[in-house]
């Protein structure tokens, strides 16, 4: 992808780590978190399975490869690894309590 190749530049990644946008980054991924959940089908036979799994699965494959250079630029401060580390937990939380009500 075109972030990828721009996030392979050291200056740009380095830009690319600062809380703002590490913000964004984190709200993106909690979007898409569950963005086609496969749901198990009891009493009924599936006589047709949709294909909107295919693009979820495309952008997965997107988003992933963005996981390296994000992860190899240096961070801004030391407060920046403890500010994301707290962003991370806090969206793994919210989006645990959608599955449990989904």
């Amino acid at each position: 992808t075109d972030l990828r190749y721009v996030l392979s530049i050291a200056q740009a990644a380095a830009e690319a780590n600062r809380p703002q946008l590490m913000q964004r980054w984190v709200a993106t991924l909690e979007r898409v978190q569950g963005l086609d959940p496969q749901r198990r089908q009891r009493d009924a036979h599936v006589d047709w399975e949709h294909q909107d799994w295919a693009h979820a699965f495309n952008l997965n494959i997107s988003l992933a490869s963005l996981f390296d250079p994000l992860a190899k630029a240096p961070l801004s401060s030391p407060g920046v690894a403890a500010e994301l580390v707290r962003m991370c937990v806090a969206a793994a939380g919210r989006a645990a309590v959608r599955a449990e009500g989904a």
